[in-house]
């Protein structure tokens, strides 16, 4: 118990920047359902508390990539019971992180204080709060199913840093955007389905992780015994081309990374009939996802600067056009499909003319926000980048309900925002220090045995 405990507490407050959104979370969270305890009708009340609980799941994104390296290492062989110790801590995450979304919205819906002018049969009163918790039930469920999701998105973006490993990520990300909007169209409480859902989505969680190192010795005795591996051995090794700044940057294959999102955009086109404006935050969460790989450009331009005898100001217009050239063909292509898919469901004209600067600024902040990341991800840019989501996500929310002029200045502000976090950016790049941007190193885990 006593590891599973270091481990929990690792995962919320193990990173110096994440620990700070873990506790601004916890913070928000409790303040939230303190108010909605006072005054439920508070009208920011619902958009703080979603606020909170998305710091406390940032604050905790350490849990997936910490699970998989202490799995994969010396320490889940040698230490009794380690599996099941990091399956355990794993469940338990999720659940801490999805329990204040059930405490608001218990607190909110079912004990809400009915106003006395109202006079209605208490057997009434009850039956509707009855009926609100069966609500805030499923919604709980619901919630905890989802950030099951979103924690193996997280693995696979960290875990697999290529194509292949975004596109099964954005895929993922696209069918759980779907699901809900087929729940919400039909409005009932699913608590019973919700609950099967996640019993049996941690049943296989627990099979897989439990009995992976004998399901792995058992896939390479059958690929020994029919062969494959021979096969697989006389197979010509694929061709990398591209220019020696691209291949050691990581860009020179920009098709692949725009292939990998064409089908997810269009799975998550689904809920453009019911929410417009979700629809767009989900291109626009694709064009910062593939730009902000440009976050590891420091760690990997030491070998550019030791082989090129480039100056510091030079290294760095080189690996911004390079990760430029990269982005804008994905943006190219994203904003191709975009264009299409609002033509096809009929969308409106305003939405598609304010989703390509929209489109635009996400490349635009995603690629310098990587590109300032020279001394590993401190609060600031952890704060910073949690901030420009945020105004992302407004911005594509509210596109068919603000004002323009609202949006205007939102995108201008945006903009501005862009200007300056390039001038940080280069300014670090003149003063660079490759001693404080190393490549991540295994987590020491012994602290948590």
């Amino acid at each position: 118990m006593r590891s599973i405990a270091r481990l929990l507490y690792l995962y919320f407050f193990g990173a110096a920047g994440l620990r700070w959104l873990s506790a601004g979370g916890i913070a928000t969270l409790v303040g939230t359902i303190t108010a909605a305890a006072c005054d439920s009708q508070w009208l920011p009340l619902p958009f703080v508390s979603i606020v909170g609980l998305g710091a406390l799941f940032a604050g905790s994104a350490l849990m997936p990539v910490t699970v998989g390296r202490m799995a994969r290492g010396s320490w889940a062989v040698v230490l009794p019971y380690a599996r099941l110790k990091l399956l355990v801590s794993a469940f338990l995450t999720v659940l801490l992180v999805s329990l204040p979304m059930l405490g608001y919205l218990v607190t909110n819906m079912g004990l809400a204080k009915v106003p006395p002018n109202l006079h209605l049969d208490p057997a009434i009163v009850a039956r509707l709060r009855a009926e609100n918790l069966t609500l805030a039930e499923a919604s709980w469920l619901g919630t905890f199913n989802l950030f099951t999701w979103l924690y193996l998105i997280v693995w696979m973006v960290t875990n697999q840093r290529t194509a292949g490993g975004l596109f099964r990520a954005l895929l993922l990300l696209a069918l759980i955007l779907y699901t809900p909007t087929r729940d919400i169209a039909k409005l009932d409480a699913r608590v019973t389905e919700y609950a099967m859902q996640a019993i049996g989505t941690w049943g296989v969680f627990a099979v897989l992780f439990l009995w992976w190192p004998r399901w792995r010795a058992l896939g390479s005795h059958v690929i020994g015994l029919l062969g494959l591996s021979q096969r697989q051995a006389q197979l010509p090794r694929a061709r990398i081309a591209g220019r020696a700044t691209d291949l050691v940057l990581g860009t020179a294959r920009p098709w692949l990374m725009a292939a990998a999102q064409v089908l997810p955009v269009l799975l998550a086109a689904r809920i453009s009939n019911y929410f417009p404006g979700g629809w767009l935050y989900c291109l626009v969460l694709f064009s910062v996802s593939s730009a902000a790989t440009a976050g590891q450009a420091a760690v990997r331009s030491r070998a550019l600067w030791l082989r090129t005898g480039w100056s510091r100001a030079e290294l760095y217009r080189h690996v911004e056009w390079s990760f430029w050239h990269h982005n804008f063909i994905v943006l190219a292509v994203l904003l191709a499909v975009m264009v299409g898919v609002g033509i096809y469901f009929e969308l409106s004209p305003r939405l598609l003319a304010l989703g390509v600067p929209l489109l635009v600024l996400g490349t635009t902040l995603g690629t310098y926000l990587g590109l300032m990341v020279t001394r590993g991800m401190r609060w600031p840019e952890t704060a910073l980048g949690v901030a420009v989501m945020l105004a992302l996500m407004a911005g594509a929310v509210l596109t068919d309900r603000a004002q323009l002029t609202q949006l205007v200045a939102l995108l201008t502000g945006l903009a501005v925002l862009a200007l300056v976090l390039r001038a940080v950016a280069r300014r670090r790049w003149d003063h660079i220090d490759w001693t404080a941007s190393r490549p991540e190193r295994a987590i020491r885990v012994r602290a948590a045995a």
